[in-house]
């Protein structure tokens, strides 16, 4: 049960927050890609997964500082994964007893665990602080 909670937690914590992490990565290949974007993908609308097809598509012909954006982006995605893991793991027994009928997204498992601050584990509550899920 509860293998089955993280897993299904850590998916919804993601999709809950794959708008923000996939703003994060256009922002990055923005940036270090502008110039290929304008000569190849310039007809590309910058939204979901299309802006890296085009990207990948091309990706004989990009510069150096391209293909390093290109893989900042990644890094940056996958410490947002190791960081959702990490904190769902250190609060699972503490989401399950107090936050179990909360529907995902949105913030509302973190404000979840705000309201019940005083009763949540200290390692969830590190857990949140060292990810940035709580300030």
């Amino acid at each position: 049960m509860k293998t089955l909670f993280l897993m299904t937690l850590t998916i919804l914590a993601l999709s809950a927050n794959y708008a923000v992490a996939q703003e994060l990565l256009i922002t990055t290949e923005v940036k270090g890609c502008n110039e290929e974007i304008k000569q190849y993908c310039s007809q590309v609308t910058p939204a979901g997964d299309r802006m890296n097809a085009c990207l990948y598509a091309h990706e004989d012909r990009l510069s150096g500082a391209c293909q390093y954006a290109l893989y900042q982006a990644a890094e940056n995605l996958k410490r947002a994964i190791i960081n959702f893991d990490y904190a769902a793991n250190a609060c699972m027994d503490d989401l399950e007893k107090h936050c179990v009928g909360v529907e995902m997204g949105e913030g509302r498992i973190v404000n979840c665990i705000k309201e019940h601050q005083t009763d949540v584990s200290k390692p969830c509550i590190d857990a949140l602080k060292q990810t940035g899920f709580l300030k």
